[in-house]
C-alpha cells in the first residue's frame, strides 16, 4: 500500500476540475493544465476530494500510484499558487540578463550562452551586492524545477571559491584551498 497515494486530494474552492476521456483539465486563478494518469489508475472525484486508485494491486501499480497522486496534487497546487525556484549566481565577471524572451548568461567562458525562455514560465534577474538571484516561476512544477536544473548545470558552484550557480538555501561544503608542501 501507496502512503502518499491513499490520502486524499482537497480541491481548493477557486480550483475547477473537470473530466473527459481519461484526461483531466484542471483550471485556476494563474491558468489551466491538463493530467492523463497511468492507464492502471483511476482517480474519483467525491464532493470536494480527489482519490487516486488502482484498478489492479500488483507491483507495478504500487509503484504508479503515489507518484500520479503526487503529479495531479502538484498541478491543483500549480494552478491555485504557482512554483518558483530561485538560483544564485556568484563570480567575478559572471552575468545573467534578460533580453525579450531570452536569457543570456556570462560565466566564465569564451561565448556568452544564451536560453530560450520556455512557454508558460516568467524568469527575473536581481542584482545583490556581490550576487545575482534568478527566479524561475511557472504553474507547472516539473518545467519550473527543469529550467532551474539546465541552468544551475551551465556552470555549477565550485567547492573551492563557491563560483557558479546553486540553489537559494543549498548548502555546499567549501573545501580548503589546495596547498604545495615545500
Amino acid at each position: 500500500m501507496s502512503k502518499i497515494g491513499k490520502r486524499p486530494i482537497i480541491i481548493p474552492a477557486e480550483v475547477q476540475f473537470e473530466q473527459s476521456a481519461g484526461q483531466f483539465l484542471i483550471k485556476g486563478p494563474l491558468g489551466q493544465l491538463s493530467f492523463k494518469p497511468s492507464a492502471q489508475i483511476e482517480v474519483l472525484k467525491e464532493g470536494d476530494q480527489l482519490i487516486v486508485k488502482p484498478t489492479v494491486l500488483n507491483k507495478t501499480t504500487r509503484q504508479l500510484w503515489g507518484t500520479n497522486r503526487a503529479n495531479l496534487n502538484n498541478k491543483i497546487q500549480g494552478v491555485k499558487v504557482g512554483f518558483t525556484k530561485e538560483l544564485i549566481l556568484e563570480g567575478l565577471g559572471y552575468n545573467a540578463e534578460i533580453k525579450a524572451d531570452k536569457i543570456i548568461f556570462k560565466v566564465g567562458y569564451s561565448h556568452t550562452i544564451e536560453l530560450n525562455t520556455p512557454i508558460g514560465l516568467k524568469i527575473e534577474v536581481k542584482q545583490q551586492k556581490g550576487f545575482q538571484i534568478i527566479r524561475v516561476e511557472g504553474i507547472d512544477r516539473e518545467k519550473v524545477g527543469q529550467f532551474a536544473a539546465v541552468i544551475k548545470k551551465l556552470r555549477k558552484a565550485d567547492p573551492y571559491k563557491l563560483k557558479g550557480f546553486r540553489y537559494v538555501g543549498e548548502v555546499i561544503k567549501r573545501k580548503a584551498v589546495k596547498k604545495v608542501a615545500k
